[in-house]
């Protein structure tokens, strides 16, 4: 996962320092051109280890104040992503409520947690390595796939279902990751969805259809408001 994410990273214009936390399991990268301010602490962890220490977290704050101070309200623009490594999809479940308490734990910083499995991040580089794209590239290409979504909402069990579902988890915990959606492009998919999925799937897509034709032209609905809609139809 550490490669993926350091390619995610540096494929969106993100600097990366892998010695600035002064730990193996850490690093710290930034992205501040084009007017873009963005800082992130990428942890790794073992789900069975998983732990959010206060003491880490201000080290990890005070460090990168001490060694980024040309940053004015570096601060408040900082953000913890922790790639949390599972055995299984059973322990992902299991620790979704653990996730839920480290993520709207208000301390110090923004907070993500993303879990994945080895089988899932397998599968996804070495479909990226064959498609001869970048791995942003891929992903959001792979995301708009319309027999992958239909298999994704009835729970298929498939290797490419359990790497579309990684996918979909990267543009909810990455804010800087968009889904650009042209309206003519979103129609066309939505027909060939209308032909493609089961009946059951219909009325979502319906609604996303009609997400996207509330929302002002200029404006790319983002990955939060349309991937969390998809998670949350599935949880019920």
């Amino acid at each position: 996962m550490r490669e993926v994410i350091r390619n995610i990273f540096e494929e969106m214009g993100f600097l990366i320092d892998e010695e600035l936390l002064n730990i193996d399991d850490a690093f710290y990268t930034e992205r501040t051109s084009d007017n873009k301010f963005d800082f992130f602490v990428v942890l790794f962890q073992k789900a069975e280890e998983l732990n959010v220490e206060v003491n880490n977290i201000t080290y990890f704050l005070n460090l990168i104040i001490e060694n980024k101070q040309n940053y004015m309200g570096l601060d408040k623009n900082l953000t913890l992503l922790m790639l949390l490594e599972c055995d299984s999809i059973e322990q992902q479940e299991n620790v979704n409520s653990m996730i839920f308490d480290i993520e709207e734990d208000p301390y110090d910083f923004k907070k993500y947690v993303l879990p994945y499995t080895t089988g899932e991040v397998s599968e996804l580089k070495k479909n990226v390595i064959n498609s001869g794209l970048s791995t942003v590239r891929y992903i959001e290409q792979k995301v708009f796939d319309v027999q992958l979504f239909s298999d994704f909402k009835r729970r298929v069990n498939s290797l490419s279902v359990k790497e579309y579902e990684l996918i979909t988890k990267f543009f909810i915990k990455l804010p800087f990751l968009n889904l650009d959606i042209r309206t003519q492009d979103f129609l066309d998919l939505s027909k060939l969805i209308q032909d493609e999925i089961q009946a059951e799937d219909k009325d979502v897509w319906n609604q996303l259809l009609n997400l996207y034709q509330q929302t002002d032209e200029s404006t790319d609905l983002s990955a939060e408001e349309i991937l969390n809609f998809m998670e949350a139809d599935k949880l019920e």
